[in-house]
């Protein structure tokens, strides 16, 4: 059973002085990485450097580092990749370096829900949700006080 939060539940200084890793940076991961880089958290990009996208995101001011490294340096490990390649992603990149106190975040859940991933260590993990496209959520985000990429939030261990 799913727990919905909305933002008056959230605590967002709960992430400050920690490190939150984004992989991916289409249409979802440039809108989420660009609000939080935004509202004031420390941000990394975890993409294979040569990508186009990793292009794209050191030019909108990110810091891009290879995906397992990215994974190693995170407290929070936001997944933005495309659900037909999560599952692989994951145990390469990602899995590995997964330990007691970090977070696994999921911004589509399909990989969760075919249970192509499956949160077999039981750490926290939650999957965002928004009810806009991104290229709009990143607009709203210039005009209110958080990003509407945390709006709503569904939690699960």
């Amino acid at each position: 059973m799913a727990t919905v939060f909305y933002q008056n539940d959230a605590n967002p200084s709960a992430l400050k002085g920690k490190t939150i890793a984004v992989f991916g940076y289409g249409s979802q991961g440039h809108a989420q990485a660009q609000n939080l880089r935004d509202s004031g958290y420390d941000v990394i990009i975890g993409l294979d450097p040569e990508r186009g996208s990793a292009t794209q995101a050191r030019a909108d001011g990110m810091t891009v580092v290879a995906p397992a490294e990215a994974a190693k340096r995170a407290d929070w490990i936001q997944i933005l990749t495309p659900d037909e390649t999560q599952a692989e992603f994951y145990e390469s990149a990602i899995k590995p370096h997964l330990h007691k106190g970090k977070i696994l975040g999921f911004s589509h859940g399909f990989s969760i829900h075919f249970k192509t991933i499956e949160n077999s260590t039981n750490r926290p993990s939650s999957r965002i949700c928004t009810k806009v496209k991104f290229s709009a959520s990143r607009m709203a985000s210039r005009f209110t006080s958080r990003p509407s990429s945390l709006r709503k939030m569904w939690t699960w261990s």
